[in-house]
């Protein structure tokens, strides 16, 4: 902080703890530090002006109460006051509300447990599972039974057998031949077609439907082409729903954790577990009186800090270790997973002294609330609104007098037209009856 003595400790930081502090020692000796909670550090530090300077916990341990209401640890360095503020991601915890103050939580997290990744199984038959066995048995059956009734079609139809025709009319007409000959007769496109839908032909076009893959022949007879287009149909719906879930089925992995619950945990002999000695779960675990975690605990084993529990998972496939999820996030490390359950969920916020004026001020936010929307708030809309409607009334009148204006002058030509026409007409008969006075003359 600004105008702080360089002696006194002004910030307290815990061991490295993933996402939300990471811990660089450089080459020269300086120590970079980073995460979130330093992201949250120097923007308050901007905010608020002021400086900070990062020291750690002399014990490297985050704080637990040893007895007589005396903490060691971070907490221990902020309930004696010899730092302003523990800026961490400190779980909020009754025992550490009798002697800190917390602001608001700027994270939730809970306890999961890492273990060993198994090893995959290959499953040869993924490209099944999309469809249950069922629906495979009823494509092939109805690419069976209807490569059998197209090919019995073709035979009987008389659009497509020509010794069967009598009449051509009501038959689907077929396109020029692919090799470029002019369009063939009807007994000739018949009888290349009654060679083409052999039952084997037929099998493989009823496939191509299934597939949404259409030959290049298609039936003569409308009988023929209702059974394609029944078979494409029905493919849209299959094909699409196949497609989708294969691509899930594909880019998951499946395997099967050998635990995935507190409970499998303590019923079975193999697996060892423990977490870090002297953080807020170990004395969660201690103190409960219930199972499954007071079973967790009477085998439960310690680790010195975090990097070592990862080490010791990663070296032993029988070692299962518990700790918080947020951490987890942080590792990247493909051959390690989480099991399911999820339990001791708690907030994360920063550790400040009894009645530290920092309480408030980090809790401090603007004033956010619902208000009542008003005409003003929709302004713009309405005034679109407005306008729109006057354009399409001026629109509409515009196209009305265009309207009229051309209708009266159609009406125009059409009367001056017909007078032409009768003025042509009267010469004419008047010409006529001139010719006939002068020959009677």
């Amino acid at each position: 902080m600004a105008g702080c003595s360089p002696e006194k400790p002004r910030w307290c930081l815990s061991e490295q703890y993933s996402i939300f502090q990471t811990k660089r020692v450089l080459e020269n000796g300086d120590i970079e530090w980073g995460g979130i909670t330093f992201d949250l550090l120097n923007f308050l530090a901007a905010d608020l002006n002021f400086r900070y300077r990062v020291v750690e916990p002399p014990d490297g341990q985050w704080g637990v109460d040893q007895g007589n209401n005396s903490w060691n640890g971070m907490i221990g360095l902020v309930a004696k006051q010899e730092v302003d503020f523990a800026a961490v991601s400190a779980f909020v915890t009754i025992p550490r509300l009798r002697v800190v103050d917390f602001p608001e939580p700027f994270f939730r997290d809970s306890i999961s447990i890492l273990i060993q990744r198994p090893h995959e199984t290959v499953d040869k038959l993924s490209f099944m599972r999309p469809l249950s066995y069922l629906v495979w048995l009823t494509l092939v059956v109805s690419l069976l039974l209807g490569g059998v009734v197209l090919w019995l079609v073709s035979r009987v139809s008389p659009c497509s057998n020509p010794e069967n025709r009598v009449d051509t009319r009501g038959c689907a007409q077929t396109a020029a031949d692919t090799s470029g000959n002019p369009r063939m007769t009807v007994d000739t496109q018949g009888r290349r077609h009654a060679e083409l839908l052999d039952l084997n032909n037929s099998m493989w076009i009823v496939f191509g439907a299934n597939v949404l893959q259409c030959g290049i022949w298609m039936p003569n007879s409308w009988s023929g082409r209702i059974i394609i287009g029944a078979f494409l149909i029905s493919s849209v719906c299959i094909v699409a729903t196949y497609t989708s879930n294969l691509v899930a089925f594909l880019a998951v992995t499946t395997f099967h954790l050998p635990i995935n619950t507190l409970d499998d945990m303590v019923q079975q002999d193999t697996i060892e577990w423990g977490t870090v000695d002297g953080i807020s779960l170990y004395y969660f675990l201690k103190k409960s009186k219930h199972d499954p975690y007071k079973s967790v605990f009477a085998k439960l084993t310690t680790v010195k800090n975090y990097e070592a529990g990862l080490e010791r998972v990663r070296r032993d496939g029988n070692f299962a270790f518990i700790s918080e999820i947020g951490w987890f996030h942080g590792i990247h490390d493909c051959n390690l997973t989480m099991t399911s359950e999820n339990f001791f969920i708690n907030d994360i916020a920063f550790a400040l002294p009894k009645n530290s004026w920092y309480t408030d001020i980090f809790t401090e936010s603007p004033v956010t609330g619902s208000t009542t929307a008003t005409v003003k708030h929709f302004y713009g809309s309405f005034l679109l609104l407005t306008t729109g409607l006057f354009l399409a009334t001026f629109t509409l009148l515009a196209e009305y007098l265009l309207h009229r204006a051309s209708h009266r002058r159609k009406k125009t030509i059409n009367d001056d037209r017909e007078k032409s026409r009768t003025s042509e007409n009267w010469h004419y008969f008047s010409y006529t009856d001139h010719s006939q006075e002068k020959c009677q003359c």
